[in-house]
């Protein structure tokens, strides 16, 4: 299970309670080179209270440079549909429809990447449903034991 908190220790010198500290983790491991990997300016002018703020190029993730949230305690047997990463995320597991005109990119554990719908039901925000076995789920509703949510802190 990747990060947990021997990694985050060693690796970051923080506990990994925040999708920004999992991320520093590999920033810090050099698994990804620049922080602004994980920024968005269309997430960012939408999401933030000063508008679009873009990373400050110091290697280390803070409120409002990350665009994305992070399902922590996924592990190898974790079922494949499983998302992993995901932007757009008010909360655990309630999205903005303002950022992607309705959608969220979603990333599964399967390593596909895809827009979803998010239910217009709960405008501004919304929920992500998907149809499994004939019937439509809450995609984050629905997550392995052990798991949690952690989603961009915002500035």
């Amino acid at each position: 299970m990747f990060p947990n908190e021997q990694t985050a220790i060693a690796e970051s010198g923080e506990s990994g309670d925040t999708a920004e500290a999992c991320f520093n983790q590999l920033l810090n491991a050099g698994k990804i080179d620049e922080e602004a990997s994980f920024w968005s300016k269309e997430n960012s002018v939408i999401d933030t209270t000063d508008g679009a703020s873009v990373p400050d190029g110091d290697g280390i993730l803070t409120a409002g440079e990350n665009a994305w949230g992070y399902v922590r305690g996924l592990t190898m047997s974790s079922p494949t549909e499983t998302p992993i990463l995901f932007d757009s995320s008010k909360t655990a597991g309630e999205f903005s429809t303002q950022v992607w005109e309705g959608k969220a990119v979603v990333v599964k554990l399967n390593g596909s990447a895809q827009m979803m719908d998010i239910s217009p039901d709960d405008k501004p925000f919304g929920r992500i449903y998907e149809e499994r076995d004939g019937k439509k789920m809450n995609l984050f509703k629905y997550l392995p034991a052990r798991t949690e949510i952690l989603v961009p802190e915002l500035k």
